[in-house]
């Protein structure tokens, strides 16, 4: 997806790293899955986004969760493959995204808010209609009055949800727990396996 070419010039990836960049994040980690040679070539060395650095800056990361396994199936295991990489990394928090959300966002504000609520796992979710076509495959959350996540729900039923953007925000010590703990249980998906 992160390779899809957009608007004749950019791709996909390009929305992603421009808010990151903007937000002041400037050490980014690319775990790459598919088609990953015209990413490579797109993205160069960061100098586009400002990433061309000796310390931090963008770095390509291989898509294999270990040698035996082949290509991870999910996130935990992408995670677990890059273990070295996250641990080698001086953040306090760490920012997940996908990039298939073409959007401005405004990293700063979301630590920010992370940090006044002192949560343990910030998700960003988006209040909006979801066709019924695609509701098999969004991840809505519940929220209560308070804003504070109480179920996340896969395969939903209402024409109306806060649907989950993929972007994720926690500290750094807890999502190297998060995933030493569920590798060790086989577990793939952070969605349905941690955050359900």
């Amino acid at each position: 997806m992160a390779s899809v070419p957009f608007g004749g010039r950019y791709r996909m990836i390009d929305f992603m790293l421009s808010n990151l960049v903007n937000s002041g994040i400037s050490d980014v980690g690319i775990i790459t899955k598919n088609n990953y040679l015209t990413l490579m070539k797109h993205l160069g060395n960061g100098k586009e986004w400002d990433l061309a650095r000796k310390n931090g800056g963008l770095t390509i990361l291989p898509p294999y969760s270990s040698s035996e396994a082949g290509v991870f199936k999910g996130r935990i295991e992408a995670l677990a493959g890059i273990q070295g990489y996250i641990r080698e990394s001086n953040a306090e928090y760490v920012v997940m995204t996908d990039c298939d959300t073409v959007a401005v966002v405004n990293y700063d504000e979301i630590l920010k808010y992370h940090k006044e609520k002192d949560a343990d796992i910030t998700i960003v979710y988006q209040h909006k209609a979801v066709a019924k076509a695609q509701r098999n495959n969004t991840t809505v959350i519940k929220l209560d009055e308070n804003h504070r996540v109480y179920d996340v729900v896969k395969d939903h039923a209402d024409e109306e949800g806060n649907v989950f953007l993929d972007i994720i925000v926690m500290r750094k010590d807890l999502l190297e727990r998060i995933i030493t703990e569920n590798s060790a249980r086989g577990k793939v998906s952070f969605t349905q396996e941690v955050l359900q």
